[in-house]
């Protein structure tokens, strides 16, 4: 389902969307059918996954989010789940045990610049990496601060911590309930704090120069 693909990080038009959602339904159905013929029932997994969230995300938002980020942070939540025997608070101890790794994961994360680096005047160094609360953010990255988007053009050190320069991407419109739009600004680079940016699933750059950009 390569041709997929192209609809994550940009909206799907009305018909190519329609299109999309029918030709996934379509396959999962005959799929379904086929298995059914040739292995009967008892042999099906109730469960399984048969992608039918793939077609509901198309139908929905026209990007399907779950082939990034989504899925994979589920594996840290079963791995948890799986120790769980408590099953009259079985939320709330999963969620216990989630928060408590992700504070671990934080507290053991080296903040600060990697790989080579560089002066940009004196006591302001930079390079093209850095991490920074178990997140690691990189020149040609997109990240958000508020409404706005914004271009990594460098990482940066001083003494005031630790900032990315950016192309400042401005808000336009909303694209689905999950991507905006951001018009890059012509020669705006700015110095955003990295205690005030968050990283995004997926962006695409579009044909006007515009970044479609996907939302957590």
């Amino acid at each position: 389902m390569g041709w997929l693909g192209q609809g994550v990080g940009g909206s799907l038009s009305v018909v190519v969307r329609v299109w999309a959602w029918f030709g996934v339904v379509w396959l999962v159905f005959s799929a379904l059918v086929d298995s059914k013929a040739a292995h009967g029932t008892e042999n099906m997994k109730p469960k399984h996954h048969w992608v039918m969230d793939v077609a509901q995300q198309i139908q929905n938002h026209g990007v399907v989010l779950d082939c990034f980020v989504v899925e994979r942070r589920h594996l840290m939540v079963k791995k948890i789940a799986a120790f769980v025997k408590n099953t009259t608070r079985f939320e709330r101890s999963v969620m216990s045990g989630l928060v408590t790794t992700m504070s671990q994961m934080g507290g053991d994360c080296a903040a600060g610049l990697q790989g080579p680096t560089g002066h940009l005047h004196e006591g302001i160094v930079i390079a093209d990496q850095m991490e920074v609360f178990g997140m690691v953010v990189a020149r040609g990255d997109v990240v958000l601060r508020g409404m706005s988007a914004g271009l990594v053009a460098a990482c940066c050190e001083s003494g005031e911590g630790l900032h990315v320069i950016v192309q400042r991407a401005t808000f336009v419109e909303h694209a689905t309930s999950h991507a905006s739009k951001h018009q890059l600004a012509a020669d705006s680079l700015e110095s955003w704090h990295c205690g005030e940016i968050r990283t995004c699933l997926a962006w695409k750059q579009l044909a006007d120069g515009s970044l479609l950009v996907v939302r957590e």
